[in-house]
């Protein structure tokens, strides 16, 4: 590793901080590890996948497989089921792939960070903000996109610090970086207003306009294949709601007393899933 050569310190306090954020996320995997709104779906959606169905709401013990692309991308089923092909089906495997690609990406970043600053200070004070954040660490006792998203967005958000360290973009690592974002969670595609700051900062105008298109380019082919396929199905072609009806009255009076997004899920799940009786 390029930093432990440079500065044993900063390889220690990269140790410390990549065990801390390993600690945190798995003590809420074993002892809070719950299931969430999307939970059943993205299950069922990688059930579909690993007998030759792809995406498709379908009960997956059943002969049906009536594909979709209504509200989902296909990142994070695709990875669950890739997951369960290597490990058996297991939520516990889902959970701890998780982790390992934040924390890979979380190690990455850290090395990016001393690449452009070179402080040992500057990289313990951001890692162990990162690590003991409560904004990341609860996301990770759920099967949801958030810890997968999470990771991803580190990845990026290194790709980035890396080309300003370097005065030059990485085009192919930022473009991979943004096509897996943006397959996890089609907002991702937000986090391409980066590549601009950070191209003109580097170019001239020009040549920024240039290599973000560049960039742009690379991002769209793999999202082009996904519009291509929803075409040939017949589904909405960058479909990002389901598309179902939400009921009106029932959400305003959601409004007036659910106070946090776990009694929103809970509300609201069994709507969307049309399992009324849960309500």
């Amino acid at each position: 590793m390029k930093i432990c050569s440079a500065s044993e310190k900063s390889c220690l306090y990269v140790a410390l901080i990549i065990m801390l954020a390993a600690i945190s996320r798995l003590c809420v995997m074993f002892f809070s590890q719950a299931e969430a709104g999307d939970t059943a779906t993205y299950i069922k959606f990688a059930e579909n996948i690993i007998r030759g169905c792809g995406l498709s709401h379908s009960d997956p013990s059943s002969n049906e497989c009536i594909l979709t692309s209504g509200g989902y991308f296909p990142g994070y089923p695709a990875f669950i089921a890739s997951v369960w092909m290597i490990f058996g089906k297991s939520v516990l495997a889902v959970l701890i792939s998780q982790l390992i690609c934040y924390l890979l990406a979380l190690t990455w970043l850290l090395i990016a960070i001393f690449r452009l600053t070179k402080s040992n200070k500057i990289i313990f004070a951001l890692g162990i903000l990162l690590a003991l954040s409560p904004l990341q660490i609860g996301w990770f006792r759920f099967i949801l996109t958030e810890p997968l998203a999470i990771a991803s967005s580190t990845w990026f958000l290194a790709e980035l610090i890396i080309s300003v360290a370097d005065k030059k973009l990485r085009i192919f690592h930022l473009a991979s970086a943004l096509s897996i974002s943006i397959f996890i969670r089609p907002d991702g595609i937000f986090m391409v207003l980066g590549v601009f700051l950070v191209s003109f900062h580097i170019y001239d105008f020009k040549k920024s306009i240039r290599q973000i298109l560049v960039i742009l380019l690379l991002t769209t082919v793999p999202v082009s294949g996904w519009i291509i396929r929803n075409y040939n199905i017949g589904q909405p072609l960058l479909s990002l709601s389901s598309g179902g009806q939400s009921p009106p009255g029932y959400f305003m009076w959601l409004s007036t007393w659910v106070v946090n997004e776990y009694e929103r899920s809970e509300a609201s799940s069994p709507v969307w899933l049309k399992n009324y009786s849960q309500i």
